[in-house]
């Protein structure tokens, strides 16, 4: 879907500074280090953190987002909260170095982890690790939140990073990656590598509703789904993360004044059926890669240009359709208008 976008330039390490500022306007009362039971496991809260915030919901950070940013235009702050993929990646890699990475342990993460979780052996955390991380992502999501609440862009409001298919994320999409900060910086390398490839296989074409257009939200929801799969431990999970977020961006998408009902919604059709095709097509080609006991299990598939070169492939046998029944009868292809 199409929507109009300003692109701009910024300084990029300006926005972290937010990051050091304060935060003290907190909704959860703070409070010194306290001993937790957490899913079976003792814990302790970092300091100045309640334990309440491991149990704060989408809503609940939302509210907390609006308290700390106020309301403008009569809408809720959580409804209009203005960032890009850029910037917020760049805002999560920062707060995500003061935890342990769960994805991928070092020998610094393994000790902050048996500090944190009362001595904890290596075997333990291992047995453990999707507990372990349900730990820290509320503590991620809370710092993000507030961060966000108290970022302040360098540029126009609405103009954003990068024209990611034509605008930037909705304020939807946002809160999809807010609630799982994990996957801030996979989904939007994969969202930029999908352009890349979309520009190297289609050069000089337009790509909405075209060939070009099913190719790129084919090689999206594909790579969407493999860039993820370092922090998943099933295939399943891959292409639940691609679904949830290419479902949002299209749920976003507004009509354009010079488009009727009918071929709006046939827009999005077609690209719900391509999205489909991309994620198909990555649970076909991908496995799940244990190679020690104590390594965390990941999903694995093949490279990028493989992959790529795969839904291109797809595109000799793409059909070109007029109606959603049309789009039906061709489960297994990708599908265009133009």
């Amino acid at each position: 879907m199409i929507r109009l976008n300003n692109t701009w330039s910024y300084l990029p390490f300006a926005l972290l500074i937010i990051l050091f500022a304060s935060c003290e306007k907190d909704a959860v009362e703070p409070q010194v280090e306290k001993a937790i039971t957490f899913e079976g496991l003792k814990a302790r809260m970092p300091q100045n953190y309640n334990e309440n915030i491991l149990s704060l919901s989408l809503e609940d950070l939302k509210s907390q987002y609006t308290s700390l940013k106020g309301s403008t235009n009569s809408k809720s702050s959580a409804e209009e909260i203005d960032v890009s993929m850029d910037e917020m990646a760049s805002i999560i890699s920062v707060i995500m170095k003061k935890y342990p990475d769960t994805d991928e342990l070092t020998a610094t993460d393994v000790a902050r982890v048996q500090e944190d979780f009362n001595g904890i052996s290596k075997q333990e955390i291992h047995e453990n690790i999707d507990a372990i991380t349900d730990f820290y992502d509320p503590v991620l999501r809370y710092e993000l939140v507030n961060a966000l609440a108290a970022f302040q862009p360098q540029r126009n409001s609405g103009a954003r990073t990068s024209d990611y298919f034509g605008y930037d994320i909705s304020a939807a999409e946002a809160w999809a990656l807010i609630w799982h900060p994990r996957l801030i910086k996979p989904t939007r390398d994969a969202t930029e590598k999908a352009k890349a490839f979309t520009s190297e296989y289609f050069p000089g074409q337009g790509a909405w509703r075209t060939k070009a257009d099913a190719f790129r939200h084919g090689i999206w929801n594909a790579l969407l789904a493999k860039y993820v799969g370092d922090k998943k431990n099933k295939i399943s999970k891959c292409t639940d993360w691609a679904k949830t977020f290419t479902d949002k961006h299209e749920e976003a998408a507004v009509k354009m004044p010079d488009v009727t009902d009918a071929e709006f919604r046939l827009d999005k059709d077609m690209d719900y059926h391509n999205n489909k095709i991309g994620r198909d097509y990555f649970s076909s080609v991908a496995w799940v890669d244990k190679r020690k006991w104590y390594q965390t299990a990941v999903v694995k598939s093949p490279s990028d240009d493989t992959m790529a070169d795969a839904i291109f492939a797809r595109t000799n046998s793409a059909r070109k359709v007029t109606t959603k029944a049309q789009m039906d009868s061709f489960p297994n292809n990708l599908v265009y208008l133009f």
